[in-house]
């Protein structure tokens, strides 16, 4: 049996806020809502996976910094 709160954020959350929320809660996964309507599930991997394209999209066009 799941005992445990379920922790989620909206759909305009800054990811920032969404990774400390997953790191100060331990977990490794939150549910994603719009109002109060399930939207979706995000995961740690979603959001290092985000981190990266941005990261390597500026390597490849510094003149973007």
């Amino acid at each position: 049996i799941m005992s445990k709160q379920i922790i989620s954020y909206e759909t305009d959350t800054y990811l920032y806020n969404v990774f400390v929320k997953i790191v100060k809660n331990k977990i490794s996964l939150l549910t994603v809502v719009n109002g109060n309507k399930l939207f979706g599930i995000g995961t740690i991997r979603d959001i290092i996976k985000y981190f990266y394209e941005k990261i390597k999209i500026l390597i490849i066009f510094p003149k973007l910094w």
